[in-house]
């Protein structure tokens, strides 16, 4: 009997043993589990009923009291542990770079007529050095038809003869009215969009070619500054163009004097003609359609600009009414962009006279090179364009 209760205690302690072994060993199987599942809360409880019976088992004949030897004989088997990789969101950086519009530097090496005191072809390389008496070369296309019928304006209100520093549809502007404009009688206005820099005041020199132009022929000039403050009127890609506010400037002019609508005088300097072929003309051209002086500058960069300049070539109202006189260098470093402009404008019909000169760099340095200023050039084109319409 003492042999017996020795045997129940021995029993008894390997029971206790066993069950606390296998207490500590489920509990850090169970840690385990939930620490590889990372959360998953349908792994932690299978993995965990599993080692639950297994301990269950393991224990179960010192329940019973089927004997003193331990078998282990599991019912359920544990579930295969889910491998769980978790790909984390990648991050998107964009990084946008607006580049401004270029400088371009032209090397001219096409091969164009000069004339001199006699006629010849000649090679253009980068460095040729002007000469002064050299006369350019001016190509038309096209006569202009002769003006019929005037489309006044009737405006009335604005100032009377004098050059005078005002601002025009907001926009600051050089405003010169011909000392024998006559209010009842309607004249013919001109416009002019400066260059980069912004030199649209040029006109209040009395001695100025364009002035004298006006003042003797009785017209109307305005000359507005861009709306940036001068920089420029051509505008960058991200940019809104310009082309409202010239609109506006019109409209105040037909309101405050009276002009003949159907007839037009346009003229331009280097940014001042980009703005004119790529954004005025091609948007506002069936409003505004003129016989242009475009000097040193012109281009066609924008596609939808082409594609506007080719419908407004299908218009008989706007074909007749507008010129496009290209007055430039052979050494101009806008030369390859001008002649773009000058394909894509004469390939669409319209009336293009070409003015170049041998050897003549960019327009800031036509005067001091001996060479007609940009403002002689005007001049003398309006004067052709308005014999050409016959208005005197």
């Amino acid at each position: 009997m003492k042999q017996q209760w020795l045997w129940g205690g021995v029993v008894i302690i390997i029971f206790i043993t066993i069950k606390l072994s296998l207490t500590i060993m489920t509990s850090q199987a169970s840690a385990r589990l939930i620490q590889k599942c990372n959360g998953f809360s349908h792994c932690q409880t299978t993995n965990t009923v599993s080692l639950s019976l297994l301990t269950y088992t393991l224990y179960l004949p010192f329940i019973t009291g089927s004997g003193h030897e331990v078998t282990s004989t599991p019912t359920a088997t544990a579930a295969p542990i889910p491998t769980v990789t978790i790909t984390p969101t990648p991050t998107l950086t964009v990084t946008i770079t607006l580049t401004p519009k270029p400088p371009m530097t032209v090397t001219p090496t096409s091969t164009v007529m000069i004339t001199n005191t006699a006629t010849a072809m000649a090679t253009h390389p980068a460095t040729i050095t002007p000469i002064a008496t050299r006369p350019a070369t001016i190509t038309p296309t096209a006569t202009l038809m002769p003006i019929i019928n005037c489309n006044p304006s009737n405006g009335s209100g604005g100032f009377t003869g004098g050059v005078y520093t005002t601002t025009v549809a907001g926009l600051k502007a050089i405003v010169i009215v011909g000392a024998g404009y006559d209010p009842q009688q309607p004249t013919y206005l001109g416009f002019f969009l400066h260059g980069d820099g912004g030199n649209y005041y040029r006109f209040t020199d009395p001695q100025d070619k364009v002035t004298q132009f006006i003042q003797q022929h009785h017209w109307i000039l305005v000359s507005p500054q861009s709306p940036n403050g001068g920089a420029r009127w051509w505008t960058e890609y991200w940019e809104s163009d310009f082309v409202p506010q010239m609109r506006a400037v019109m409209e105040e002019m037909f309101t405050k004097y009276n002009i003949c609508r159907n007839v037009l005088f346009g003229a331009s300097v280097s940014g001042g003609s980009e703005f004119v072929t790529n954004y005025f003309f091609p948007q506002a051209g069936a409003d505004y359609p003129a016989h242009f002086v475009l000097n040193c500058g012109g281009d066609v960069w924008l596609w939808e600009a082409q594609q506007q300049i080719s419908a407004l070539s299908q218009q008989p109202q706007v074909k007749t009414r507008a010129s496009f006189d290209f007055v430039y260098g052979t050494n101009d470093y806008l030369y390859n962009t001008i002649q773009k402009a000058i394909r894509i404008y004469s390939n669409a019909g319209f009336t293009v006279n070409i003015d170049e000169t041998a050897g003549m760099g960019h327009c800031d340095s036509w005067h001091s090179d001996g060479f007609p200023s940009a403002d002689e050039k005007i001049s003398i084109h309006w004067d052709k364009i308005a014999r050409e319409l016959k208005i005197y």
